[in-house]
């Protein structure tokens, strides 16, 4: 894999959200609705990635009735298109917190987990490549050890132990990126604090597939005002995209990011703009080469569900300036990662394109005259319905125009084919 996510040998590229509640409000079947139309929706805007964090997966052993809660959550998943990181448990008590841990350390949690049978899709988690990646925890922080070494030394355990498990799927640790004592010289970009992580020592654990950061300059920050935040975001991502591709050699995910509503001074301006210097600053660092993988805004939720509103909460269908048109690779606007141009073979598009509903071969030429292959949804690229037509360039090569957009954004993508049709 390297510094890039690769799908048979082609880099992958996501945009995706965060969706805490799903798992608590799926265990009652009259709610399961709004998963649906999240997943609905993220879908319709070009979304592929979701990460569930809230409710500890490991709760779902613990408490039966959130069996069926889980099953549910990845098959609507599925059904969408979507793909999940799900997290082992979460670092705060909210949801199942990281005590409860104490209470499973005589039986196989993480195993009874992650080979579970699931009972919608017939198929056990560990073979479902509706998964991407297992989190170890969300947030993991150690104030007793400021080093790092002690959440390094747990981390180490617990890859070893999921890996031997399942080596299928990627494996992450639910970082925020606070700097430790292994680069001394980078604890000045740390926000003011250390929370007993190292970015660095943490993430070069052989059995950790990729790094995450979060950004949350609006509570690290509070006292600055919106410039001097977003100025902070900027240094944030670029430091840790230079630490990824030179030293961990690993791909780089923003995993959690948005702007609280419950900010005295916040205003629907200020939030757009800050949700626009994120995507463009992965613009500028995409652009540059190197480990941007792609990110995860905090968080999507349906209408309706008032009491899961954290301040950060977003409704597709309610939000018109954040889903309407964006600028750039990262469209702040419809929160989708438009490839200009990219080169990927014809297998990556059968397995990980699941919104392709028809491929009908025509004679060379017809991109000229029009003739189309059928709609095609990109699952990696926030592409969903195009226009897709085929025809040969004067080289003699297999060339594929896509022509759409997500929402009132238009682009237009040349994919190179290696293969035939």
């Amino acid at each position: 894999m390297g510094t890039h996510f690769v799908v048979n040998g082609s880099p992958f590229y996501f945009n995706g959200f965060n969706s805490y509640w799903m798992m608590h409000v799926a265990a009652e079947p009259s709610e399961r609705n709004k998963v649906s139309e999240v997943f609905r929706e993220a879908a319709a805007a070009g979304l592929s990635l979701c990460a569930a964090r809230g409710l500890s997966v490991m709760a779902v052993i613990a408490l039966s009735k959130y069996h069926l809660a889980l099953d549910f959550v990845i098959s609507e998943a599925r059904k969408y298109g979507i793909h999940l990181i799900l997290s082992f448990v979460n670092n705060y008590n909210d949801f199942g917190g990281r005590a409860q841990y104490v209470q499973w350390a005589r039986n196989a949690g993480v195993q009874r987990v992650i080979t579970r049978f699931n009972t919608i899709t017939r198929t056990a988690y560990n073979d479902d490549p509706t998964i991407m990646a297992w989190e170890l925890m969300n947030e993991p922080r150690c104030q007793a050890d400021y080093s790092g070494r002690t959440i390094n030394g747990w981390a180490q355990e617990m890859a070893m132990f999921v890996k031997s498990i399942d080596n299928k799927h990627l494996l992450e640790i639910g970082m925020e990126g606070f700097y430790g004592d292994s680069m001394p010289d980078r604890k000045q970009i740390n926000p003011g604090y250390q929370v007993g992580t190292d970015f660095i020592s943490n993430n070069l654990i052989r059995e950790i597939d990729f790094a995450t950061i979060h950004s949350y300059p609006d509570i690290w920050l509070s006292g600055q005002n919106d410039n001097s935040q977003t100025a902070f975001m900027e240094r944030w991502m670029a430091s840790h995209w230079a630490d990824s591709r030179t030293i961990l050699r690993k791909p780089l995910v923003i995993a959690e990011f948005g702007k609280s509503s419950k900010d005295p001074v916040y205003n629907l301006n200020s939030r757009d703009s800050f949700l626009n210097a994120v995507y463009s600053n992965m613009d500028n660092l995409a652009k540059s080469g190197g480990t941007i993988g792609g990110s995860l805004i905090w968080q999507l939720v349906a209408g309706g569900m008032e009491p899961y509103h954290d301040g950060y909460e977003i409704v597709l269908s309610e939000n018109p300036s954040t889903d309407g048109s964006g600028e750039g690779l990262w469209g702040v606007k419809g929160l989708c990662f438009f490839v200009v141009e990219f080169c990927w073979g014809v297998e990556s598009m059968a397995i990980w394109q699941p919104m392709v509903r028809s491929r009908r071969p025509t004679t060379a030429g017809s991109m000229a005259n029009g003739e189309g292959v059928g709609d095609l949804g990109v699952w990696g690229f926030g592409f969903l319905q195009m226009d897709v037509y085929d025809g040969v360039d004067s080289h003699g090569k297999s060339v594929v125009r896509v022509e759409g957009g997500v929402g009132h954004s238009s682009s237009m993508v040349m994919v190179m084919i290696s293969g035939a049709l």
